[in-house]
């Protein structure tokens, strides 16, 4: 009865748990259900379409560590409790854990597991079940943990699995990763199960858990099959090996959406008619001859659900093609539009012409800077080049804490010096209206400040929602024309290099619970965009870039 072969594995996960798992994914880029439990029982060994292990004396070459991206019904939890089940019945003496977003969550996984026990080829292995706990005659036990560091922390298991992960709190993930440790069980995967973190779940928020858990993880196939145990990279170098292994992804990504654990579609079904021909594409009717094509969710349910919520919706959370944007202040923002450069290089003005080099636009730019004024929080300064075609392009990105001003002032001109270095000046530096009030300790405000180091400052006092608008419009892809010059596109482009601004694009929002409330939530995120706003605010007229014109 032990599953030596993935095909072994698939066959009792069908029969014991009377699992309807599609064999193979619909869409190009997803994976199956079935590939996730074959990593997982496996220890990462082999995948899904091995016919069976790896000879002795080489080891697969993709971690033990995995994301599950699945959609909302998608099954996440259920093949969660089979890896378990799994897990507890052909791993004798195991230690697994799980841990979920809420209590509640957590119950459910159990829930499958306590039916899972009234199989008669689980009864065999005399289950013991509890509310938070079930163990085996053979040594094996899960249990659920508590969302708090006290309970994590005081775990030592060789597998944590995470649902619903992306409803974490950073300090409870953070804790997390020291839980496992590798348990010596000898199987087809080897000596030792080696200890792991699962993660499963949607991806509710942009730049939330899920989005740094899944950034830092490589699909399943991207991983190479096998390694030789003694390899060297290909100067022949062990340190450089050991460099080039400790940059790989530290995950296995396996993604899957509603299409691809959609059920088979009868052969009487027009696809002409159906909601679903742009995602499926006549897809889903497999072949009648493979009994294991098909998935668990219905056609219709699946037509119901897209009919019920928005296209964005259902592309975020059904096809798990994207994170949800609807709580977002800048749903219009997208990498690859308004992003440009290198993330590793800067850029720089070419000295012949005072043009910004490597980056295009028409004719000569000029430079413009915003500040946002933090101590605790962040101070923000964004380096800014206005062409004559009316195309902001943000080049540098400076964000401190806990500096003095006197500190970031010096930061300021350092950093501005690398762009005039070709004799093009900085026009002037935008920042918070609040800038002119004066410290209660030196009498001297931020702003007399900043002019006594030779800098031009301007400020305008403007509605926030004024210069959100503002960007809003520059994010849109549309015809614009300044000085004879037309062009299209997106009037405001990023470098690559400027992570904190990006990162505030993403994930700045309004709040989640009051659907109409219009000042975004002040976490963390709004000092990168404040600075943006008081930048763009402050910008020349339209027509009148090239000759230096301002607002003010």
């Amino acid at each position: 009865m032990f599953p030596h072969t993935p095909a072994a594995l698939k066959d009792i996960a069908r029969e014991c748990f009377q699992l309807n798992a599609a064999a193979s994914p619909l869409l190009p880029g997803a994976c199956s259900p079935s590939d996730y439990l074959v990593h997982s029982f496996f220890e990462g060994r082999c995948n899904g379409t091995d016919p069976g292990l790896r000879p002795s004396g080489k080891v697969a070459n993709c971690p033990t560590d995995c994301v599950v991206w699945a959609n909302r019904g998608g099954g996440k939890t259920l093949m969660g409790a089979v890896a378990t089940m799994l897990d507890l019945m052909f791993k004798p003496g195991i230690q697994v854990r799980i841990l979920a977003g809420s209590l509640e969550q957590a119950a459910r996984m159990h829930e499958h597991l306590r039916r899972f026990c009234q199989n008669p080829a689980v009864a065999m292995f005399r289950p013991t079940a509890t509310a938070r706990t079930l163990a085996m005659l053979n040594g094996s036990r899960a249990e659920i943990l508590s969302a708090s560091e006290t309970s994590i922390r005081g775990s030592r298991v060789a597998k944590l699995r995470c649902d619903e992960v992306d409803l974490f709190k950073p300090h409870l993930w953070q804790a997390a990763q020291m839980t496992t440790r590798s348990t010596n069980i000898i199987g087809p995967w080897g000596n030792t199960v080696r200890g792991a973190v699962e993660s499963l779940s949607t991806m509710h928020m942009p730049l939330g858990m899920m989005w740094s858990i899944v950034s830092g993880a490589a699909p399943a196939g991207s991983f190479p099959s096998e390694v030789d145990s003694g390899r060297t990279d290909e100067a022949g170098t062990p340190q450089a090996a050991e460099v080039a292994a400790a940059k790989r992804p530290s995950r296995v990504l396996f993604r899957w959406g509603m299409m691809d654990v959609l059920e088979r579609c009868p052969p009487e079904r027009d696809c002409g008619a159906c909601s679903l021909w742009d995602d499926c594409h006549g897809k889903a009717k497999r072949a009648e001859s493979d009994p294991d094509s098909g998935g668990h969710v219905s056609i219709d349910d699946a037509i119901a659900h897209k009919l019920r919520i928005p296209l964005v919706r259902w592309q975020s959370e059904a096809l798990c093609l994207r994170p949800s944007r609807s709580d977002a202040v800048f749903p219009e923002f997208d990498e690859r539009a308004h992003l440009f450069g290198d993330a590793l290089h800067p850029v720089c003005f070419e000295p012949a012409s005072g043009a910004l080099g490597g980056v295009g636009g028409s004719g000569s730019a000029r430079l413009y800077a915003g500040m946002d004024f933090g101590f605790r929080s962040p101070t923000t300064v964004l380096w800014a080049s206005l062409s004559a075609d009316g195309v902001l392009r943000v080049l540098d990105c400076y964000a401190e804490a806990t500096r003095t001003l006197d500190k970031h002032i010096e930061a300021i001109t350092e950093r501005t010096a690398r762009f005039t270095g070709a004799g093009i000046g900085l026009c002037h530096i935008a920042v918070d209206p609040a800038g002119h009030q004066r410290s209660a300790h030196s009498g001297v405000s931020s702003v007399v400040m900043l002019r006594q180091a030779g800098l031009v400052v301007r400020s305008r006092p403007a509605a926030i929602d004024d210069g959100l608008q503002r960007i809003r419009m520059m994010l849109e892809d549309r015809p614009h024309c300044d000085e004879g010059v037309v062009s299209t596109g997106p009037r405001l482009l990023i470098h690559r290099r400027c992570a904190p601004l990006i990162e505030a694009m993403h994930r700045f929002h309004y709040p989640a619970d009051k659907p109409h409330e219009t000042s975004p939530v002040k976490d963390g995120n709004d000092h990168a965009v404040d600075a943006l706003r008081y930048l763009v605010m402050s910008l020349p007229r339209t027509g009148e870039a090239a000759r230096g014109r301002s607002y003010l």
